[in-house]
């Protein structure tokens, strides 16, 4: 089982790779990752819906919300960082990226938003349990779309995105 650290440079590894070959899909800024996102696979088990919004300058407010029965479970609101395609670049009007951490008990969750075109998404979700359950640490991933507004937000926000972890 990989340990967290061993986790976090696979993920940023994977992610800088594939980073390299979003840069050339197209560019994008804090403003284009940011707004309501919702899975393109109604049947995703993992997560359903993503609120990112500005938190100034190369920081974002992540809200996750999982796929969870009867309905979405709040993930919660994170401060989570941009990227751009380059050391050169500025992580504000060049973000093709973002990530947000969650520590959630049992598990630590790596949250990777990639911009894959003009109102799409990628996620990864990578995922160490720390329980003692045994359960092996994975990866998940999908597809999102922009959208008006979230279908399963359960209470009004406070403030952009609700309260921070």
């Amino acid at each position: 089982m990989l340990n967290s650290k061993s986790l976090l440079k696979v993920a940023l590894a994977a992610g800088l790779a594939w980073g390299a070959l979003a840069v050339a899909q197209a560019s994008a800024s804090v403003a284009s990752l940011s707004g309501a996102w919702v899975n393109t696979n109604p049947g995703a088990r993992d997560i359903t819906e993503v609120l990112v919004g500005p938190a100034g300058g190369t920081k974002v407010n992540v809200r996750v919300f999982g796929a969870c029965e009867p309905t979405a479970c709040d993930w919660g609101s994170v401060r989570g960082s941009t990227f751009s395609p380059s050391v050169a670049g500025n992580p504000v009007m060049d973000a093709v990226a973002a990530t947000a951490h969650y520590q959630q008990g049992f598990a630590r969750r790596l949250v990777i938003l990639r911009q894959a075109g003009p109102n799409l998404l990628r996620y990864e979700i990578f995922s160490d349990f720390e329980d003692g359950s045994g359960r092996n640490s994975y990866i998940m991933g999908g597809t999102l779309r922009r959208a008006p507004r979230l279908i399963h937000l359960p209470t009004p926000p406070i403030g952009p995105l609700g309260p921070h972890r």
